[in-house]
């Protein structure tokens, strides 16, 4: 893992055997930052590294699932998360467990919405006219259906 040197705005990014971090100095505690960013990256390592995912025809089957991975790692080890809003440049985080819930799959919903009305998330990125369908079918919505199929098909813990 390399952490480039704050403000170069090359955080976050894949690739074979190397990913870079994302450190920020006004991380606001409980943002998970740069933790989440180190631990999806690290994803990519399993997820088109060693499973083969293509991303550039299925770009649901790398980002989400890992999305998603991250998402319960994250959790289990840390908690909730925090929303964090910038105002005048500056991060503010926001504790709430309806705002910690946005805070993992995107806080414009409205955006969201309309975007991946646009094209599935088995459409090839490449053929997708959109890029905020990209974004969001590769990243929230699939990692959204798993979070949903796990909480509608898991095992409920203390239940036979």
């Amino acid at each position: 893992m390399v952490d480039p040197p704050w403000g170069t705005a090359s955080g976050g990014m894949e690739y074979p055997t190397l990913f870079t971090g994302g450190t920020s100095w006004f991380s606001p505690a409980g943002s998970q930052s740069p933790e989440s960013v180190a631990v999806h990256e690290f994803g990519h390592q399993v997820f088109y590294g060693l499973l083969a995912s293509n991303e550039s025809d299925e770009a649901h089957l790398d980002e989400g699932v890992n999305s998603y991975a991250q998402d319960v790692a994250l959790r289990g080890t840390f908690g909730d998360p925090v929303l964090v809003k910038r105002f005048f440049g500056l991060p503010v985080a926001f504790r709430s467990v309806v705002l910690s819930r946005l805070a993992s799959h995107g806080d414009r919903y409205e955006e969201w919405q309309l975007a991946s009305r646009s094209d599935a998330p088995n459409v090839p990125s490449w053929s997708q006219l959109d890029g905020a369908a990209i974004r969001n079918n590769a990243y929230a919505k699939t990692a959204l259906t798993l979070a949903s199929a796990e909480r509608t098909l898991a095992r409920r813990r203390g239940r036979g």
